[in-house]
């Protein structure tokens, strides 16, 4: 991720965040996932435990059923 930044009509400076590619894509290997931190943040941001189990289990392969690996 970098900034760039140029004069445009409305302003001297517009500063604008743009994102690097990823070498390898998108997905990239994760050593370790606090998961009972990661679900207690998403319930702090009001997700419930459904919402929370639904995006672990699509996300993470550890907790995705075995055909979907």
């Amino acid at each position: 991720m970098h900034y760039e930044v140029a004069k445009t009509a409305q302003r001297d400076y517009d500063f604008r965040v743009v994102r690097d590619d990823r070498p390898r894509g998108a997905e990239r290997p994760l050593a370790r996932v606090d998961v009972d931190a990661l679900s207690a943040d998403l319930r702090s941001r009001g997700l419930d435990d459904r919402a929370i189990a639904d995006i672990l289990s699509c996300h993470l392969a550890d907790f995705a059923p075995a055909d979907q690996n």
